[in-house]
């Protein structure tokens, strides 16, 4: 007896954007890929079906839509990745010892 079926989903997140919701009139999309698997023996073994879309984070609804428009409106107005920490570089690190000051060292074994 083989064990087949196909309501297995994954989904992956590829990011968030501020736009309004045509529903609510809130800001606030997530771009979601949804794929349907083949499973043998409970086993997920091949996609079968993928949705591309984006629902809103606040009232929850979603919509679908073509591969090619989902890329190009999560692209939009994306911001450039920076080097945050760029201003703050540690400088070189050298092998040179502290001085040693012998006044000091007499001075605090006195006290």
């Amino acid at each position: 007896m083989i064990i087949f079926g196909w309501g297995f989903k994954t989904n992956k997140i590829f990011g968030s954007k501020n736009a309004r919701c045509q529903v609510c009139n809130n800001m606030g999309f997530t771009y979601i890929r949804t794929r349907t698997w083949f499973t043998l023996f409970f086993i997920p073994i091949f996609p079968i079906g993928t949705v591309w879309g984006k629902y809103c984070n606040i009232c929850g609804n979603g919509f679908k839509m073509t591969k090619e428009r989902f890329f190009a409106e999560l692209a939009e107005h994306r911001p450039e990745p920076q080097a945050v920490f760029a201003e703050y570089d540690a400088p070189p690190a050298s092998n040179a010892q502290p001085e040693y000051d012998a006044q000091s060292a007499a001075d605090y074994r006195e006290s």
